[in-house]
């Protein structure tokens, strides 16, 4: 928007006490717009670590499995990344996610499914890949997480809110929209059983340590604390 815009919809909001997002890099772009200084805290996103617990490799198939339905999904680069590849994705999304693109014999649409199967369909994939657009807030960071904190080795974006969640040492990054780049991380990714199942073991760690369910609400605790709004 423009910034006059922009302010117009930050003052609906002047009477907030605080706003909590999910990645620091929002905190510039909503002062900006007119939110007050110290109001909007950034806090990491978490995952349920009972429900998405460790699996290993072995028990996984050496498939891709894709998943997501937000406005941020970009799924016409991975789409065309696995085009005339032997790689073979399983893409859980809306139809809408897909509109327009012609898919090749290699990628199986499932459409939207049952928690139950999101939660094996993640669980059982040596790699997952949440390919999305450059968004201000973490586009595709609950897949990647879920996934991640079961083991799955991750093909990810790398976007500035994502990779406050993941870095070289946890995921393969792509930059936006980079067809090449995707197939290159994709054939290598499957290509390198080594390298696989050590990022996915490395992801699984780091999440289980960072970004769990208890962490995003201690921490969101803690921001009323340190305002005096709850006591003990």
């Amino acid at each position: 928007m423009p910034a006059e815009s922009r302010r117009r919809v930050a003052a609906r909001y002047q009477g907030v006490d605080l706003t909590i997002v999910f990645s620091e890099n929002q905190i510039d772009i909503l002062v900006d717009a007119g939110f007050s200084e110290g109001s909007v805290e950034a806090v990491p996103f978490g995952f349920a670590e009972r429900i998405f617990t460790p699996r290993p490799f072995h028990a996984r198939s050496p498939s891709i499995t894709a998943v997501g339905f937000d406005r941020g999904r970009d799924y016409a680069t991975l789409i065309q990344a696995v085009r005339g590849t032997d790689l073979r994705v399983h893409l859980y999304c809306k139809p809408e996610n897909i509109t327009g693109l012609s898919l090749p014999d290699n990628v199986h649409f499932h459409g939207v499914v049952p928690f139950d199967r999101y939660k094996q369909a993640i669980s059982s994939s040596q790699i997952v890949a949440v390919p999305t657009r450059e968004m201000a807030y973490p586009s595709g960071q609950t897949v990647a997480l879920e996934a991640g904190a079961t083991g799955a080795c991750l093909v990810l974006t790398r976007t500035p809110a994502q990779s406050e969640y993941f870095s070289d040492d946890t995921a393969l990054l792509c930059p936006p929209g980079d067809v090449e780049a995707w197939r290159l991380a994709l054939l290598r990714a499957r290509e390198d059983s080594e390298l696989r199942e050590g990022l996915g073991a490395s992801v699984a760690h780091d999440i289980r340590s960072r970004f769990t369910y208890s962490q995003m609400w201690k921490r969101i605790d803690g921001l009323f604390r340190d305002r005096g709004w709850v006591n003990d």
